[in-house]
């Protein structure tokens, strides 16, 4: 419910509008507080977006009414599904350096060095300080790691019956209508590969920030995800180089560029919005190490000051992939808590509920693996959500 919300119409250069406080309570219902939402949107441009296949008459009882329905279709129509055969750039294979002379193999290997610091330079300078950048072993196949990490992911979240407090506010400022201008500033800099759809930057900076800025707003208002962009692509980077151990895997996931780029503006304002404790510097801006460091060695000092000794005691605690087995559970009980409002926790929700990944080792890919648990380590959100859930932890 909603009656505790204060929200007016603040119209934008784009034509939209933004929610500001106002001495006046929103609407009781969720389904009224979306389609109010939805009269605050210029829909007209879609019948030219789509060639007149969709319009906003059309458009708007359907996504009161059967909203994944509606974001299904439009992302169908905006962005239809690419048919060819995805290919995939070949990696040179592996010189063996067991038949080589001494001066063959130190040219060979001061080579791959080059073209690995050409590639990383901070990659290959922490393999140089490891002494494993000699290394020339080849990773495990697909067979090898894919029962550990299905049996991970597919496992189902641990249930949580912890008490979560209620928000002291909800904080609505999330919710507010994204602009054209938010999305030009995200789409600075935006650089990677392109996810399952195969939608590349260059293709979504090609189309207006109005439009895109439109779209993402439309997926506020109907708190759910084009059921498409639910599916990733799961790469497992080595912790330790020549490993086959699938448990010293990092899986980083690869989602579609406008998934990327809707969840950096939410992680944007998720950030400015949404109060975590300073205590927690993990996927946090500035040095977090140094910070805790010289934190722990003043608390040390003063402890262990002659004048003032008191008793000190410190706890170190290491979860064993902490990332990949969050409990989504804890995460929607977690969210609402923290006053995320409720077409965002609903969207999560949804995002979360159906998402799929596709583990991919060299050139080989999985069927897809349904997500039950953790978060994805490559998303923007996913630092959010996991420091959201300790800080309730710690806090409760």
């Amino acid at each position: 419910m909603l009656n505790d919300a204060r929200l007016a119409r603040d119209t934008d250069s784009v034509g939209a509008s933004s929610i500001v406080a106002e001495d006046r309570p929103i609407t009781d219902s969720l389904n009224e507080w979306k389609s109010e939402r939805l009269d605050r949107l210029d829909l007209e441009f879609l019948a030219e977006w789509t060639n007149g296949k969709i319009d906003a008459q059309t458009i708007k009882p359907q996504l009161e009414n059967n909203p994944q329905e509606a974001v299904d279709m439009l992302q169908r129509v905006l962005f239809p599904a690419k048919t060819t055969p995805q290919t995939f750039r070949r990696t040179p294979k592996a010189v063996p350096l067991e038949g080589l002379s001494g001066k063959l193999r130190k040219r060979h290997e001061y080579t791959k060095l080059q073209k690995s610091y050409k590639d990383d330079c901070s990659k290959t300078a922490k393999e140089v300080m490891d002494n494993t950048w000699r290394c020339s072993t080849k990773g495990p196949a697909l067979k090898d790691v894919l029962p550990f990490w299905r049996e991970l992911l597919s496992k189902g979240s641990v249930q949580d019956t912890a008490v979560y407090p209620p928000p002291e506010r909800v904080h609505w400022e999330i919710a507010e209508i994204i602009t054209s201008d938010e999305v030009t500033r995200s789409l600075r800099g935006v650089k990677g590969v392109a996810g399952p759809d195969r939608l590349s930057w260059s293709q979504v900076k090609g189309v207006a920030s109005e439009r895109l800025a439109c779209l993402f707003n439309i997926w506020i208002a109907a708190a759910r995800a084009p059921s498409a962009l639910k599916e990733g692509l799961t790469t497992l980077i080595p912790k330790v180089q020549g490993s086959n151990d699938p448990a010293v895997f990092r899986p980083i996931t690869v989602t579609s560029c406008l998934t990327r780029l809707y969840h950096r503006i939410l992680a944007r304002r998720f950030e400015n919005f949404v109060p975590i404790s300073e205590m927690q510097r993990g996927f946090r801006p500035g040095d977090g190490v140094g910070t805790n460091v010289s934190l722990l060695q003043a608390i040390i000092r003063e402890r262990t000051d002659p004048a003032k000794l008191r008793p000190l005691s410190v706890c170190y605690v290491d979860v064993k992939k902490a990332i990949d087995s969050v409990s989504h559970a804890s995460i929607f009980s977690a969210l609402p808590s923290a006053g995320v409002p409720a077409p965002l926790v609903d969207y999560l929700r949804d995002l979360y509920s159906g998402s799929r990944t596709h583990l991919r080792v060299g050139h080989e890919i999985s069927d897809p693996i349904q997500v039950r648990q953790g978060v994805k380590q490559g998303d923007l959100l996913s630092c959010f959500l996991f420091n959201l859930v300790i800080d309730s932890c710690v806090k409760n």
